[in-house]
């Protein structure tokens, strides 16, 4: 089944004019002064891109990504972004309840399967180091070449392979013992395409916001500034 994400945009965009407006940004405002939408104002007028009760005209932009001839499409109208993914599009959950996994470094030193207990409580300062030096929530190659412990839970060496740490475990060297509750799941999804070439604006003006990246009262309780 196709999903539809809708999320506001925290910033408006301020009035443009024809002078100031780029090739860009002019066809996000394709809509302003549409035949039969009783505009009634010419191109020159220092307030085209506003109604004529004075509101500024906010962009519409349109883009799809895809790959091996599955799309996904991504809009943006009036401050409002909409994601529409195929029927077989999955989305995954990072985390829930205030808790972080993290996974075993291949090859290297874990927690064994009775340890496992004492290592969540946090106690015990030689399981902490084997947490700290072999364990780790964070892929800093961003590619597949990635040297983490995924499949069974056990490894073959008795190893844990992940755990689910809360987030004031001491391994986390309380950055986050002043965080308010994480109360509210997150989900991510992938969106193929290299370089996004059939996005044009529409990615362009989201990366654009000046709140985008920043975290908010509610992303922080979906954990979305944990990292």
């Amino acid at each position: 089944m196709a999903f539809i994400l809708v999320t506001t945009l925290m910033q408006v965009m301020v009035s443009l004019t024809p002078v100031t407006a780029s090739t860009a940004m002019t066809e996000m405002f394709q809509h302003s002064g549409a035949c039969n939408t009783q505009h009634g104002k010419e191109e020159d007028d220092p307030d085209y891109y506003t109604t004529n009760s004075n509101i500024t005209h906010l962009p519409s932009a349109s883009g799809f990504m895809g790959t091996h001839g599955t799309y996904r499409h991504l809009t943006v109208h009036e401050q409002t972004a909409v994601l529409i993914g195929e029927g077989k599009h999955g989305m995954w959950r990072i985390q829930g309840a205030g808790f972080i996994r993290v996974y075993r470094t291949q090859e290297e030193e874990g927690i064994k399967q009775e340890d496992k207990d004492n290592a969540l409580d946090g106690d015990d300062e030689e399981l902490n180091n084997i947490l700290v030096k072999h364990y780790t929530h964070q892929d800093g190659s961003e590619n597949r070449d990635h040297k983490h412990s995924f499949g069974e839970e056990i490894s073959k060496d008795g190893f844990l392979n992940w755990l689910d740490l809360t987030i004031y475990h001491p391994k986390f060297g309380g950055k986050y013992k002043d965080h308010p509750v994480m109360d509210l799941p997150w989900y991510y999804c992938g969106l193929s395409g290299a370089d996004y070439p059939h996005m044009g604006n529409v990615w362009k003006y989201v990366k654009a916001q000046k709140n985008a990246n920043r975290v908010g009262p509610l992303g922080k309780r979906a954990g979305m500034d944990v990292n």
